[in-house]
């Protein structure tokens, strides 16, 4: 939990932010906790590309292609950037 008053906070502000701390914790070599934090996100049903972003790179990351072919279809073209 992020903080005591996480139902206070919009829901499209709470996948953004445990975006960014998945993306934290994995940069910082904490990838179960990326994985929770993103799988949070994701369980809000806000769609966010960036969240699937942060879940496939853990993927990667771990070596589990499976896993990472499934968070596919959620960044394919939906990032801004073709180089991404």
């Amino acid at each position: 939990m992020m903080t005591a008053d996480k139902d206070k906070i919009e829901v499209k502000d709470l996948v953004e932010a445990l975006g960014h701390r998945a993306a934290v914790q994995r940069i910082s070599g904490e990838l179960p906790a990326a994985i929770a934090s993103a799988e949070e996100a994701i369980s809000l049903k806000a769609f966010d590309p960036h969240v699937n972003l942060q879940r496939f790179l853990v993927a990667l990351e771990q070596g589990s292609a499976g896993e990472a072919r499934a968070q596919w279809p959620f960044i394919q073209g939906k990032l801004g950037d073709a180089q991404l």
